[in-house]
């Protein structure tokens, strides 16, 4: 039954958020020059992503300037541009497309293989992307990338399916802060919707684009319903219980991210799930949602970099 399973993370088919963006997407298109749509789409989507019951973000008001991203990565393309001097440092099993950026772009190495050092920059997903949990050790790693003037982006991919996370982003070395609602909504994936969350505006790509409204007007419309229909908190409150069951039949441990559980690293079987740290990540959103998968293009998510 293991072998039914991914590794790579994936919304849960769920057919009433499904149709919903369907639907919205066929709507946006009497949108596309909405030019009030953009910025409202941001400031709503900070509102929402702060009204969680299940988890905690202290600090986000001090990132005032947001911006409409192509996912997360783009938000991470920018930080290495910005940082291309620098030594890029992330843990292992977080998300590849940084290692696979970096043997091109900028210097690389494991954070388990050194300590931080001034000269460093680093990115770490919270929840993080090996595990759906808080990482190991994040307070005290945040507290030496302060004292070391460290520049840090955080990864909150994760963010809109969790639950018990929290997020303390006063530390001086955090420069910004990314979301999306890809991993939360199915749907969502081709529509690339992704937040960045910034202290200082830096007339970057992102935000020159920003600036003359050159983003997904499509993107903003169906993100803007979807925060208007479904609350931040909704992916995981209806399918934690699911979770739990699937969990206790495959003998694996449930992850503080819903689509998740965790293989125990010891035993052979879960071999498959290694992602290059010392978790075994298996996703279950197959086996959660109520949406036929027998659509070939969703073969993409076999993807090496979740």
């Amino acid at each position: 039954m293991l072998n039914k399973l991914h590794k790579a993370g994936r919304p849960i088919p769920d057919r009433e958020i499904f149709e919903f963006i369907q639907d919205k997407v066929s709507e946006s298109y009497a949108y596309l020059y909405e030019r009030d749509l953009h910025p409202l789409f941001l400031e709503k989507f900070k509102i929402w992503i702060q009204g969680s019951v299940n988890n905690g973000i202290l600090g986000l008001n001090e990132f005032k300037e947001l911006t409409y991203t192509h996912g997360t990565s783009q938000s991470f393309d920018c930080f290495y541009f910005k940082h291309n001097k620098k030594r890029l440092r992330i843990l292992r099993g977080d998300f590849l497309y940084h290692k696979l950026c970096s043997e091109k772009y900028i210097d690389f190495k494991w954070l388990e293989d050194g300590k931080l050092e001034k000269g460093d920059c680093m990115i770490i997903s919270v929840p993080f992307s090996d595990s759906g949990n808080i990482p190991y050790g994040l307070d005290s790693i945040l507290n030496e990338c302060d004292k070391k003037d460290i520049p840090v982006w955080i990864d909150a991919a994760y963010m809109v399916m969790a639950s018990g996370i929290f997020i303390d982003l006063n530390h001086k070395c955090i420069e910004g802060i990314s979301f999306s609602m890809t991993k939360g909504f199915y749907g969502c994936e081709r529509l690339r919707i992704g937040v960045r969350m910034k202290r200082e505006f830096e007339d970057d790509g992102i935000d020159v684009a920003n600036s003359m409204s050159m983003v997904s007007a499509t993107g903003c419309y169906v993100g803007y319903e979807i925060i208007n229909k479904f609350d931040v908190d909704y992916i995981f409150n209806k399918y934690r219980s699911r979770q739990i069951i699937l969990c206790e039949e495959f003998g694996i441990t449930a992850s503080d991210s819903v689509i998740f559980g965790l293989g125990n690293p010891t035993i052979s079987e879960f071999d498959m799930y290694n992602r290059g740290g010392k978790f075994r990540r298996i996703c279950l959103s197959n086996e959660m949602g109520d949406f036929p998968l027998d659509k070939p293009e969703l073969n993409y998510y076999d993807s090496k970099f979740k």
